[in-house]
């Protein structure tokens, strides 16, 4: 996770990013709830 958001911070569009991951996460802990 972390390598690919240094990866793609070098994108203009970062804040795109960050919210595909933060949606990504949270699709994760639904998913796999602890």
């Amino acid at each position: 996770h972390l390598f690919l958001r240094n990866r793609l911070a070098t994108l203009p569009n970062i804040s795109t990013v960050q919210s595909f991951f933060v949606l990504s996460e949270t699709k994760s802990e639904t998913a796999y709830p602890l």
